[in-house]
């Protein structure tokens, strides 16, 4: 549980990334699935990420949890977590060649625009329902958290049926 919920905060800062610069978008995700390779791994190691926000990995999955023969809780939680880092990159690869085609395809940016919207709307929720449903938490602090991310993510998703989909929509239509 200890090593998981700095493993769900990576997760989390991932789903922001979806705010951010679109240039640093794939780079975020990339060092988080190099973070969370490394404490997994085991492996410790004084690598300087993430322009100095994680200096120093000491303390590992690898070194807390013994290895045994069959898949824990753990393990099935980083694999899910790799899994949803993976898609990640992937999706933040295929936002950027819809970018960079847009002028040859205008309605590459609605595509784009969905995309990322659905993104916003689900990333940060799931990714605390992993965590929630896996590890059975019931500690009301956290399913707070839970509900808050899924009523902002709801009002956000009324904000994009409402304004930015019909706005792109008009831009690409106009073009």
């Amino acid at each position: 549980m200890r090593l998981a919920l700095p493993v769900t905060i990576f997760l989390i800062i991932v789903g922001f990334s979806f705010w951010g610069d679109p240039e640093k978008r794939l780079e975020i995700a990339l060092n988080m699935t190099l973070v969370v390779a490394a404490l997994y791994l085991g492996k410790t190691s004084s690598v300087l990420l993430l322009h100095h926000f994680l200096s120093l990995v000491t303390t590992v999955i690898g070194q807390v949890i013994p290895f045994v023969g069959y898949f824990t809780i753990m393990d099935i939680f980083v694999t899910m977590t790799f899994v949803l880092l993976s898609g990640t990159v992937a999706i933040h690869f295929f936002v950027e060649i819809l970018d960079s085609t847009t002028e040859k395809y205008p309605m590459n940016k609605l595509i784009r625009v969905l995309i990322v919207a659905f993104c916003r709307i689900v990333w940060i929720p799931m990714s605390l329902m992993l965590f929630i449903v896996l590890f059975k938490i019931t500690i009301p602090a956290i399913l707070a958290m839970l509900y808050g991310t899924t009523v902002i993510s709801l009002l956000y998703s009324a904000v994009v049926i409402k304004m930015v989909i019909p706005k792109t929509f008009k831009e690409v239509i106009l073009k």
